[in-house]
């Protein structure tokens, strides 16, 4: 009977630490609520595809243009906050992709922002790389905005493919 409790416990303690993306694991048949973005002269093409769904990202444009997505779900000053994605480069290109954590108040001000480690878009991957960036709501955030964005940098061109899934929120 101990370790029934004990179990469950855990199992409590792991739900509510987990904060919802709507469609994270980008299984429903649209990408909503995810939204698209894209600096001027930049081409987005996202899509969800294959079985099991995920989310395709790819871009083309001017050096210094990027794309991506994200999705707004709100938040606690003095939070602490963790975003987790797989991605997969299927095809090269240029640039690198890039994951962050920006903080927004009431009226929808950016106030901070946590930027993830890179990852290069000039070499394939053979497996999934999982990638997450952590950081604390500063004083004022009412909002959190959880992003993956394809950076070009230096170089005009396109992005190559990258396959993006299992996004999670959490609090760790």
């Amino acid at each position: 009977m101990p370790k029934t409790i004990a179990v469950l416990m855990l199992v409590v303690a792991a739900a509510a630490a987990s904060a919802d993306l709507v469609n994270g694991d980008f299984e429903a048949p649209a990408l909503e609520p995810w939204v698209v973005f894209q600096s001027e002269g930049v081409t987005p093409r996202m899509e969800l595809t294959g079985q099991p769904q995920v989310l395709k990202m790819q871009a083309s444009g001017p050096a210094k243009g990027f794309a991506g997505v994200y999705q707004t779900q709100p938040a606690r000053a003095g939070q602490r906050y963790q975003f987790t994605v797989l991605t997969k480069v299927t095809e090269t290109g240029v640039g690198r992709g890039q994951i962050s954590l920006e903080w927004l108040s009431d009226d929808n001000r950016e106030i901070g922002r946590v930027w993830g480690p890179h990852w290069p878009l000039n070499e394939t991957d053979r497996v999934w790389q999982e990638h997450f960036v952590r950081g604390t709501a500063p004083e004022g955030a009412t909002q959190l905005r959880v992003v993956v964005t394809l950076f070009f940098d230096d170089e005009a061109g396109a992005t190559g493919v990258v396959l993006v899934d299992d996004a999670t929120l959490t609090k760790p």
